[in-house]
């Protein structure tokens, strides 16, 4: 993909297979000043991880996280809680998160204080693909008002190319 769109890749493997890995990536053009790994896997579960990218643009460095998180609610808390403690570690002026959060419940404690580190952020649905009805998929800004426009991309090749329909998002400074 990085080679078909001229980006610069920024992989972050969970899961290594002979056959290839199974993980997060993060693909930009933008040049990137550091790069950080968090390892979110809970023993037992799938392990999962997230890409913490500082990104130069025009108007200024950009933090960038993204991540997957796990199918269990005790597994997304514990999650959720390592990502905001690294967003608090070393907070910046301007960070966007976003992924597969796997989180069905707008009222659950992981949404819940998402929304209070980031402030609450529209949620299009996103899942399943042919017929969205739960939002898993999110993204957030923050200050919030970097970010200008969010939607489910729902062309019908994006239907088809997978279980979950892509968020697309326009930011400003």
């Amino acid at each position: 993909l990085a080679a078909r769109t001229g980006l610069t890749p920024i992989a972050g493997p969970t899961l290594i297979h002979h056959r290839g890995s199974y993980g997060n990536a993060v693909l930009t053009r933008a040049s990137i000043l550091a790069v950080r790994r968090i390892d979110l896997s809970v023993q037992g579960r799938e392990p999962r991880g997230a890409i913490d990218v500082d990104i130069r643009l025009p108007d200024g460095a950009l933090r960038v996280l993204a991540t997957h998180l796990g199918l269990g609610p005790a597994e997304r808390r514990h999650q959720v809680q390592r990502l905001l403690a690294a967003l608090k570690e070393s907070e910046r002026p301007a960070t966007v998160m976003m992924g597969d959060l796997n989180e069905w419940f707008f009222w659950s404690q992981p949404s819940r204080r998402l929304h209070t580190y980031f402030m609450q952020t529209a949620a299009p649905p996103t899942f399943p693909a042919r017929f969205p009805l739960l939002a898993l998929d999110r993204i957030w800004a923050r200050p919030k008002r970097m970010l200008r426009e969010l939607r489910a991309h729902t062309s019908p090749l994006a239907r088809v190319a997978s279980d979950h329909l892509p968020v697309t998002a326009v930011f400003a400074p």
